[in-house]
């Protein structure tokens, strides 16, 4: 009953957030601007703006395979289905558990513990903070009129935290290993240090020359995600958005995402890519299309592609989320 409650409450908070940040995209706008702002768009940059997504799955199935590198050979093919699915289960079910389902889904199809599998899809996660706080600060260091120092300075403390957290699994995986300080500690507790051990592998390919790649494909992907924005203010005749602007209104809609709230981040993506744009220097009715141009085409797009990978996996939505609601409570009871 307890645990009822608790998920209904959280449920309760996450669409009120949805609904406060909704109202913050849409304030002092009415649908009529941004219907006229839609159609004044030129739809030939739809198509780029289309390809973005095949692409972004693309590079993470890529860096995903690399990562479960010492643990499994997964095939590319499999990667992206799996990436597809996990991103589209995202947008559907709350409580983001798509991810908890994509790691039950890899460890079933790899042959791999629950927890190594997990453990490489949050290495996974960190990596794409990295890569996006990385960008971020590299070219509003190289704008400094864009953004403020103290935004800056805070983003660039975050980078480095984020770096930090993959240093202490690198060192965490090392130390695990025969010989190493962790392993001699907790010799006398095998299933705590197997458990330790699963949890710190996805950092193993961190360890290997594939760290590299694994980081250049982090940053490629954030770059790519970025070219939708200034796509969408080119549709709309915006010449004060260029690439490095797309760059910074990414940082901002990574953020935005960020925030608990409904299924697909309605609301909190549109009010954050809305701030970012006018940031820029975009009148507040373009800005608000700009989000809600990139937003349902990738949400179309990715949610599509990820419910065919799954019911050619022979799962169904329903099946999916209770599979990934009960690893949930076994990992957090």
């Amino acid at each position: 009953m307890r645990k009822g409650w608790r998920r209904t409450g959280s449920i309760a908070l996450t669409f009120g957030v949805t609904a406060l940040f909704l109202c913050l995209a849409l304030r002092n706008l009415g649908w009529t601007e941004l219907r006229a702002a839609l159609l004044a768009a030129d739809w030939r940059w739809l198509l780029p703006i289309c390809v973005t997504p095949f692409v972004d799955i693309a590079i993470r199935a890529v860096r995903w395979r690399l990562l479960l590198a010492p643990m499994a050979d997964a095939p590319t093919g499999l990667a992206y289905r799996l990436e597809a699915i996990g991103l589209a289960a995202n947008n559907v079910l709350v409580a983001r558990l798509g991810e908890l389902g994509r790691a039950a889904l890899a460890a079933k199809k790899l042959r791999l513990s629950f927890l190594a599998s997990l453990s490489s899809i949050v290495v996974e996660r960190l990596c794409d903070m990295a890569g996006v706080l990385g960008l971020f600060c590299a070219v509003a260091a190289c704008h400094p009129e864009l953004i403020a120092r103290p935004v800056l300075a805070g983003c660039f403390g975050m980078l480095v935290a984020t770096l930090g957290v993959l240093l202490v699994l690198i060192f965490a995986y090392r130390h695990l290993e025969p010989g190493g300080i962790f392993e001699r500690r907790l010799a006398r507790w095998p299933k705590a240090h197997d458990m330790c051990a699963k949890l710190v592998m996805g950092a193993r390919a961190l360890h290997t020359p594939a760290a590299f790649p694994i980081l250049g494909l982090s940053l490629l992907l954030w770059a790519v995600d970025s070219a939708p924005y200034l796509f969408a203010a080119k549709s709309l005749g915006l010449g004060v958005v260029d690439y490095p602007r797309a760059v910074l209104v990414l940082g901002w809609a990574a953020a935005g995402s960020a925030i608990p709230a409904a299924p697909g981040a309605v609301g909190t993506f549109e009010a954050a890519v809305r701030a970012g744009m006018e940031t820029m220097g975009a009148p507040p009715s373009q800005a608000l299309a700009i989000a809600v141009m990139i937003h349902v085409i990738g949400y179309i797009i990715v949610t599509i592609l990820g419910l065919v990978f799954l019911y050619r996996e022979g799962l169904s939505l329903t099946g999916f989320e209770k599979g990934a609601e009960k690893v949930s409570t076994e990992v957090v009871p």
